[in-house]
């Protein structure tokens, strides 16, 4: 619609757009130059009470009568010269083309009309002049001379192309400099040259079929259309205008030529623009409108004819009031006159009957301004959201199912973690007091009775305390990681570099160890736990490094995937990666007691602690020869 409006208000004639009741729709800057009234003066008023001198008003009409009838009238399709008013009611010449269209179902009528004032005077200037040549031939020949020079003066200095050519051969026989500047050939060039030479090649043809009497008629003036050919091989669009003379005693024929070359381009491009225009909007799942202020439909897309089973005479000049019902008219009405006014197009939710029940638009509407700027309709984008509409209630019932099942689910947990806590009580208090009573009546036997007890019996008693302290040190483990699960994370600055020297001072290794201990940065998470992180994965390093003649362990850190990552890497006995997976589960063990003491919960707790900060673990290994321990924090929890 922008491309179509530019071409109108920039085309160099005026451009008047009328319907089949012969009034105004469309009126450019031109025509308010050429006439004097503006758009809004003229809009929607009958094309007869402005411009069309009023001997012609009954004519026009008739003509129109006619067209509408038969579809055949006798001024389309053609340039005829005529006289128009302008406002101060002043007559003037015009050369006026008419140019029948469709427009929704509906003829229209786009008249291009040029001032020919100056032409005309020029026109007649000439016929007057030869005129007076033919009276005054046999009596005066200097006066003849005169005349002639007259001519040539006003042929000479023509601002319009102008040549004179052989009726007969159709030779040029003279050409003025307007020719000679506009078609690029040199007045030699164009006198050893006929006006065949000057047309395309699909012309030929017709301009040697065409009329071209070997009278002289100076009262005929011949007009045209025609394409001629530069000398750099454009191809223009000229309107012609041609008179016979008798030049120099040849019967020869002036013509003046008038490019109209970007009128012709504009009213292609402007009909090409609606036709894809009108293609693009007709083909859109979306329904589309436009209506004048008053809430009078001007057009509307193939999508709302089709939705609501009507046609465009059912639409076109009805409001929304003539279509629906009351209630959803004037909601409607409303939308549309806040869009009049406002300078950003408007979004809003509208709900209109269709045969299969009441659906929901989302609709963008905004104002249409005309060529002074100011609003003559609005313009609509409708997109049915029914089923969308009909997906959100659906999910927010589901929304609402499912907070219900999170409260009865989160009911359910509270009441687990009740039962934990009672758990882990009974499994403090009720479970190590008959453990504390084994060894103490293990140990009784072994001081009371010792001198009574054989080797084996000394062995067996060693070995239920030992069992005893193992199943302890599994309730600890066990209490532990309980506490962990319920415990909430309070994050404070951490110095990650101190905090493992600190912990790694604490240590005591059977052997000195290679520390390599790459800079940590800082983070931000909970210190008690992420102590217990470190403590647990430098003791279980330094443990399972023990072995090796020259225990070594690396500490470092990189970053992947928007996380930091941290690692500790010993040379021990390593594990099988198959069995990777078990490792941070409770009581997992990839070694026997025998080999290494633990209780298989401090990995477990590892990866708790690590997820509850958002993060993750995961280790990889080589048997007899290395481990490596990772876990992740997020980037935010970094400094």
């Amino acid at each position: 619609m922008d491309q179509i409006q530019t071409l109108f208000n920039a085309a160099p004639d005026a451009v008047i757009v009328i319907d089949e009741a012969g009034n105004i729709v469309n009126w450019n800057p031109r025509a308010e130059a050429l006439f004097g009234w503006t758009a809004p003066e003229v809009m929607g008023k009958p094309l007869n009470d402005t411009i069309i001198p009023h001997r012609y008003r009954a004519a026009h009409r008739e003509g129109l009568k006619r067209f509408l009838q038969t579809g055949e009238a006798k001024v389309l399709g053609r340039t005829i010269e005529i006289q128009a008013i302008n406002k101060s009611a002043r007559e003037f010449d015009v050369a006026l083309s008419i140019a029948p269209s469709l427009s929704n179902g509906k003829h229209i009528f786009i008249g291009f009309i040029r001032d020919i004032t100056l032409q005309k005077k020029a026109e007649q200037e000439v016929m007057q002049l030869n005129t007076a040549l033919e009276q005054r031939v046999a009596e005066r020949t200097h006066e003849l001379y005169k005349s002639e020079q007259k001519y040539r003066h006003l042929f000479e200095n023509n601002p319009m192309p102008m040549w004179v050519i052989d009726i007969a051969t159709f030779r040029f026989l003279d050409v003025n400099e307007a020719a000679i500047a506009h078609y690029g050939y040199s007045r030699q060039e164009f006198l050893s040259m006929t006006a065949i030479d000057i047309r395309p090649p699909q012309e030929v043809e017709v301009f040697k079929q065409a009329h071209h009497p070997p009278s002289i008629n100076p009262g005929q003036y011949n007009r045209g259309l025609w394409k001629h050919r530069k000398k750099d091989g454009t191809i223009i669009d000229v309107e012609i205008i041609a008179h016979d003379i008798n030049f120099e005693g040849i019967t020869a024929r002036m013509i003046l030529s008038n490019d109209v070359t970007a009128r012709i381009r504009a009213e292609e491009a402007l009909r090409e623009s609606q036709q894809l225009l009108m293609a693009i909007v007709d083909n859109s799942e979306a329904v589309i409108y436009v209506k004048k202020l008053d809430g009078r439909y001007l057009m509307v897309n193939h999508r709302f004819r089709e939705i609501f089973k009507l046609t465009n005479e059912d639409i076109i000049g009805k409001t929304d009031y003539d279509l629906f019902p009351r209630e959803v008219a004037s909601a409607l009405r409303q939308v549309d006159e806040q869009a009049a006014v406002s300078d950003h197009p408007l979004t809003e939710e509208e709900i209109v009957p269709q045969e299969d029940g009441m659906h929901t638009y989302i609709s963008v509407k905004s104002k249409l301004p005309d060529a002074t700027g100011q609003p003559h309709a609005t313009f609509g984008i409708s997109t049915d959201i029914t089923k969308l509409k009909a997906v959100e209630a659906e999910l927010y019932k589901l929304n609402e199912e499912l907070e219900l099942r999170v409260e009865q689910r989160t009911t359910q947990l509270e009441a687990v973690n009740r039962e934990l806590e009672a758990f882990s009580y009974s499994v403090s208090h009720d479970l190590r007091a008959p453990l504390r009573g084994i060894i103490g009546f293990t140990t009784m036997l072994e001081e009371d009775y010792s001198s009574q007890l054989d080797e084996e019996a000394k062995r067996i008693t060693s070995v239920i305390k030992d069992n005893t302290l193992k199943m302890g040190h599994l309730i600890d483990g066990l209490l532990t990681f309980s506490r962990m699960t319920r415990q909430d994370i309070v994050k404070t600055h951490i110095d990650t570099g101190k905090m493992v020297h600190d912990i790694i001072e604490t240590l005591r290794p059977g052997k000195a160890v290679d520390w390599n201990i790459q800079p940590l940065p800082s983070v931000k998470g909970d210190f008690n736990t992420l102590r217990q992180v470190w403590i647990n994965l430098l003791s279980n390093a330094v443990k399972y490094s023990g072995n090796k003649e020259y225990p070594r362990v690396e500490i470092g850190s990189f970053t992947e995937n928007g996380q930091t990552v941290f690692f500790v890497k010993d040379n021990g006995v390593g594990f099988d990666n198959k069995y990777k997976d078990k490792l941070f589960r409770v009581f997992q063990r990839l070694h026997s007691y025998d080999e290494f003491e633990g209780t298989g919960v401090g990995l477990a707790l590892v990866e708790k602690i690590i997820s509850k900060h958002g993060g993750k673990v995961w280790a990889d290994a080589v048997i007899n020869e290395e481990a490596t321990f990772y876990f992740s924090l997020p980037t935010d929890s970094m400094n």
